[in-house]
């Protein structure tokens, strides 16, 4: 009985080793957003779901807007002032440790905000490796 669940716990550990970094991140991201979504934010603003393409290698954080998040004053912000909300987003992921491995693997991160209520997309940023590895 021994032998046979090492031999089980090592076949387990030996297929887990053989999934790709994307595989992973598809399989952890889908977990995430089963598990914690949809999240809290802040007023207005919750995460709905995390998404992993592997094609672009790219983490897409699926956000809802409602309240005063989804009036048209903060939809102009968000429309005027794009590149504050960029530098805003972009190092709040260079400070972000939990994205370390992604980032050393060179993904790309999506955010795209949309009305709670009409799922209109109202805004989106994409991050790139140049974006966060040259501004350290």
């Amino acid at each position: 009985m021994k032998k046979y669940l090492i031999f089980m716990l090592s076949i387990a550990v030996f297929t887990s080793c053989q999934k790709s970094f994307d595989e992973r991140i598809v399989e952890e991201t889908q977990d995430y957003t089963s598990r914690q979504c949809p999240k809290y934010v802040e007023p207005g603003n919750q995460l709905d779901s995390l998404t992993y393409s592997t094609t672009t290698r790219t983490i897409t954080h699926w956000y809802s807007l409602s309240g005063d998040k989804a009036d048209s004053t903060y939809q102009a912000a968000l429309k005027n002032n794009p590149e504050m909300y960029r530098a805003k987003t972009l190092r709040s992921l260079i400070n972000d440790t939990n994205w370390e491995g992604c980032k050393q693997e060179g993904v790309n991160f999506r955010y795209v905000y949309r009305l709670a209520d009409t799922g209109e997309q109202v805004f989106e940023i994409l991050l790139t490796p140049v974006d966060y590895q040259t501004q350290k």
